[in-house]
């Protein structure tokens, strides 16, 4: 793992160049502290970008971060370089999360991004899909994007120059009347009567046979799940 240190956000953000714009969601740079990893990241498997749990001082032990740990306010992670992730970037939590900023290129499975703010300032590579909910988050991706799937559901997501297989924008191409009703049995044996809203007709070419429904989409990235056929994320841009 390489090194890690701790320094506040006006400090990284003058040293590094980075604009206030990256981590345009705190109020005040000046009180909180942001973990720095100067140079490239390679992360075998996820990076969690939740709370409860981000910047506490079990948290940072894991970094070798201890010296002052429970004195630190972390609002978030840098990475002045690189980020590759043999697995994803998952924000699960739709109404915040520590912020990541990425100066260098992004690799990574898929991305979830729900509350918090999420930037890369180089190439994105992510295999699989991109995919959004909600309101609260962003998600700047800002140089060359490549993926199979791109989906905005309420969310303010950008990227320099997108290359994705499919665009897909539910706030626009979301047919709310595309639903089946059905019952399913609860753990006390009752039944309670569901609407499943359906996987979107430009998609359904391209999910695996567990995705049955629109929602699961969002929730299966969340749980590492995969969403896309092996055939459909074969076809990406490069």
């Amino acid at each position: 793992m390489p090194q890690f240190s701790v320094m506040t956000c006006a400090a990284a953000a003058e040293r590094f160049g980075l604009s206030s714009s990256s981590m345009n969601y705190l109020r005040d740079l000046s009180r909180y502290h942001v973990l720095v990893c100067e140079g490239d990241w390679h992360l075998d498997g996820s990076l969690l970008l939740d709370w409860p749990g981000w910047g506490d001082q079990d948290w940072l032990t894991r970094f070798d971060i201890r010296e002052g740990a429970e004195a630190f306010e972390i609002a978030g992670i840098a990475v002045i370089g690189d980020l590759r992730l043999d697995g994803s970037v998952l924000n699960i939590n739709t109404d915040g999360g520590p912020f990541l900023v990425v100066t260098g290129r992004l690799t990574a499975r898929a991305i979830a991004s729900g509350g918090a703010t999420i930037t890369a300032h180089g190439d994105a590579d992510i295999a699989e899909a991109v995919v959004s909910c909600y309101n609260h988050g962003e998600l700047w991706l800002k140089g060359r994007v490549c993926t199979t799937l791109w989906l905005q559901d309420d969310h303010m997501m950008s990227a320099g120059q997108l290359q994705a297989l499919v665009t897909f924008d539910a706030r626009e191409e979301l047919d709310r009347e595309d639903y089946e009703e059905g019952f399913r049995t609860l753990p006390d044996g009752s039944e309670q009567y569901v609407e499943v809203q359906n996987v979107p007709a430009p998609l359904r070419d391209l999910v695996v046979p567990e995705v049955v429904g629109y929602k699961d989409l969002w929730e299966r990235v969340c749980a590492e799940q995969p969403i896309l056929t092996d055939e459909a994320i074969a076809r990406r841009p490069r």
